[in-house]
């Protein structure tokens, strides 16, 4: 089975989807379902003759075990397929890298062992799989950089702020409302840079470059212009979750039905 088909269980119901270039989020959103349940959605794929059930960040719980034990008989009966592997949890790989799976199940998964000979996955990376709020990060990336997909999506919009970013340097120079200083000169400069370096690494899927992107809102929103302030928010934003776009769009669109009612 080369073809992915992805899954989500919803109301104790497992829905499919195939042939499609959306993404689970985006799939959630379009079912006009709360985003805000997303990451407690238990949901997976189906990829190179294996099931992978995960929620959030490709991790795994208690839940999502006992729903893969519940539902694999049935997604196997399904697609008639009944030599399938199924798995619990999968570790991100780089674009173009082999995403390995974490915990198999057999039917004889102890709930409170799930780390044992059947993962397949290193003891030195599990720390990498179960994270404790003490590990948790002071900012929370909600964007999968592992996905080529945001990678496109956060390439082309660095473009945009890049190109809106020049723009507004001639107009504020034009207008006088840059000082010309060596403040400004340095935050113009650094802006460019890192907005240009961050293209490069996208382009290049080169880990980490979401970090100078970032650097790069900030600077952008140092300029205490404010309309660089509003570009530099929305960069800002768009950096750690570029989810909040679409979700923007979405109450736009609600919000002009009930006008039209």
């Amino acid at each position: 089975m080369n073809s992915r088909i992805l899954f989500m269980i919803i109301d104790n119901q497992v829905m499919y989807l195939e042939n499609s270039n959306m993404d689970h989020k985006e799939w959630y959103e379009s079912l006009n379902l709360n985003i805000e349940d997303f990451d407690n959605v238990v949901r997976g794929f189906i990829m190179n003759n294996m099931i992978i059930f995960y929620k959030g960040f490709f991790n795994y719980d208690n839940e999502t075990i006992r729903m893969a034990e519940k539902f694999y008989p049935d997604i196997k009966k399904s697609l008639n397929n009944p030599n399938l592997e199924v798995y619990c949890g999968i570790v991100p790989g780089k674009p173009g890298q082999k995403w390995e799976p974490i915990l198999k199940i057999d039917g004889k998964t102890n709930l409170n062992n799930r780390f044992t000979n059947d993962t397949k996955i290193n003891k030195n990376n599990s720390n990498n799989i179960k994270t404790s709020k003490k590990l948790e990060p002071i900012i929370d990336f909600k964007n999968n950089y592992n996905d080529s997909k945001v990678l496109k999506n956060a390439k082309i919009m660095t473009i945009i702020v890049l190109i809106i970013d020049v723009l507004l340097k001639i107009i504020l120079y034009s207008r006088g409302s840059l000082s010309g200083g060596l403040f400004d000169t340095i935050i113009v400069f650094t802006q460019f840079v890192l907005l240009i370096v961050s293209i490069v690494g996208y382009t290049k899927g080169i880990n980490k470059t979401y970090i100078l992107s970032f650097i790069a809102s900030i600077c952008i929103i140092l300029s205490f212009n404010i309309l660089d302030i509003v570009l530099g928010l929305i960069y800002f934003t768009y950096t750690i979750d570029q989810s909040f776009i679409n979700k923007f769009i979405l109450k736009i669109k609600n919000r002009l039905k009930v006008n039209q009612k």
